[in-house]
């Protein structure tokens, strides 16, 4: 909601930069499997291999993905 508010006053600063989405997309399956296994949930992550350097901003890209995985382990019952 932060980055909302800093976004409509027209403060939020994105970094863009190279980002291997790969890695990224790793780094977050892992920590998206300890919420699942966590919960009790059965975890499956399927990263295509090739996947094309993209410019963002990592710390963005990396926090959507986060809540996205914590929202899905957050209301999936089994």
């Amino acid at each position: 909601m932060l980055d909302l508010a800093s976004n409509q006053a027209g403060e939020l600063r994105l970094v863009t930069e190279p980002l291997d989405l790969a890695a990224l997309f790793k780094e977050s399956a892992a920590l998206g499997e300890a919420m699942a296994r966590e919960k009790g949930l059965e975890w499956r992550a399927k990263i295509p291999a090739g996947l094309p350097l993209v410019m963002g901003d990592r710390t963005r890209l990396r926090q959507v993905t986060l809540n996205l995985l914590s929202n899905a382990v957050k209301f999936t019952e089994h």
